[in-house]
């Protein structure tokens, strides 16, 4: 995952990420990628960070906690 921004912009962006995927598995049990990614993208548009690179982030932090993911675009 190189997303090459300033620690804390980078910090603010992981904490929102962590943040909806613990909800997602909370409420449905699984990741939704590109959904997740675009709240976030939505969420943070001063950060200006491309959502290709929020959904590398998101992917590898799914990885990493071994969750269930799915790649539909559509909003659950």
């Amino acid at each position: 995952m190189d997303i090459f921004i300033d620690g804390a912009k980078r910090a603010e962006l992981q904490h929102e990420v962590e943040k909806l995927i613990s909800k997602a598995m909370t409420s449905h049990r699984i990741v939704n990628v590109p959904v997740i990614a675009e709240q976030v993208w939505q969420r943070c548009p001063g950060l200006n960070v491309a959502l290709e690179d929020i959904e590398a982030m998101v992917l590898t932090i799914a990885e990493r906690h071994i969750f269930p993911m799915e790649f539909d675009g559509r909003t659950i």
